[in-house]
């Protein structure tokens, strides 16, 4: 209904304008209107009162709100979802928190947005940084930039270097020379109990060599052998000496006594170079001892004297060392 005005008539008393009766009932409709949007009908629930300056709405419900200029919440808080749960506040000066599920969840302040204890920011289309760091832990000196066009730099520590750069097809790693050279670790399936490491030599070397992996499908080197490492089969006559597999070369030392030589079966592949380094005695491996191929070695490979070897490869499908060279060894 449209608000209905009183027809006051031109001057009092000249007949022109509402009579009593007409003008009362304009009064009432105009009462029974505001009554009803604001209340039963009969009493106003709204909750709304007023000053000069200030409405307050103590417990109404807004369906529609217009504001023309401003809307003062004063540090009260903004309820957004039914059942009053989830709400928008700036109770602490200077600082917009978003409650979800009554729990502060994210904080605004200035040129900051911050993700709070238990919550999570999950970006299901893209986050642009725009060359811009992206700081990873708390004390702000571990990061990812890409300040440089399609290059990725990762900041470890505060460092003044970048401890990894990628490039297309590329990783750089490095280190500021305190800790030594650049390395990676390669660990075991157990625990992590053990790992196989790979770096470069040092400044000293004066050497930035590439290294070029073989056309080949198999097994490169097996997990047992360790490319120049050496050992020391140390015979006294008195029992068996087994020959490593976790080295390529082993040396012999008769010094003490005759040695019973062993070679436990390998990988395919493996190369394993036996050498008398100190000689006293005979180191005797036998065909049976060492799974030696028989068409080559039909009883043993004696060894005594110094600097007399023999060079082994491991071949799977045979599941026998094949003698590759002898060099002073005697070989029946």
């Amino acid at each position: 209904m449209a608000y209905q005005s009183l027809a006051l008539g031109s001057s009092a008393n000249d007949g022109t304008g509402d009579t009593l009766r007409a003008g009362g009932d304009k009064i009432n409709d105009n009462f029974v209107e505001i009554y009803t949007l604001l209340g039963t009908g009969s009493a106003l629930t709204s909750g709304l009162s007023a000053s000069a300056s200030v409405v307050t709405l103590t417990s109404p419900v807004l369906t529609t709100a217009t504001v023309a200029t401003s809307l003062d919440m004063n540090g009260t808080e903004l309820i957004l979802d039914a059942d009053a749960d989830t709400s928008i506040h700036a109770s602490t000066d200077d600082q917009i928190d978003i409650k979800i599920a009554g729990a502060d969840d994210f904080a605004f302040t200035a040129n900051k947005f911050d993700v709070l204890s238990g919550s999570t920011l999950e970006v299901n289309g893209t986050l642009d940084m725009n060359g811009k760091e992206l700081i990873l832990d708390a004390d702000a000196d571990t990061s990812i930039t890409a300040d440089t066009d399609d290059t990725v730099h990762l900041k470890i520590g505060g460092a003044s270097y970048d401890a990894f750069t990628f490039t297309a097809g590329q990783l750089d790693m490095k280190t500021d020379g305190t800790a030594g050279v650049a390395q990676i670790r390669l660990y075991c399936e157990s625990s992590n109990a053990h790992f196989a490491s790979l770096q470069p030599q040092p400044h000293s070397a004066g050497v930035s060599p590439t290294v070029t992996l073989p056309k080949y499908t198999g097994t490169l080197v097996a997990d047992t052998t360790f490319v120049g490492a050496t050992d020391t089969v140390s015979g006294d006559g008195s029992s068996t000496d087994a020959i490593s597999l976790a080295t390529m070369i082993s040396f012999l030392d008769t010094s003490s006594g005759t040695s019973s030589l062993t070679l436990a079966t390998g990988v395919d592949g493996q190369i394993k170079k036996i050498i008398m380094e100190v000689a006293g005695n005979a180191a005797t491996l036998t065909q049976s001892n060492g799974n030696l191929v028989a068409s080559q070695v039909s009883t043993s490979i004696v060894f005594d004297a110094v600097g007399e070897s023999a060079t082994l490869i491991y071949s799977a499908s045979l599941s026998k060392w094949l003698v590759f060279d002898v060099r002073g060894a005697t070989v029946s």
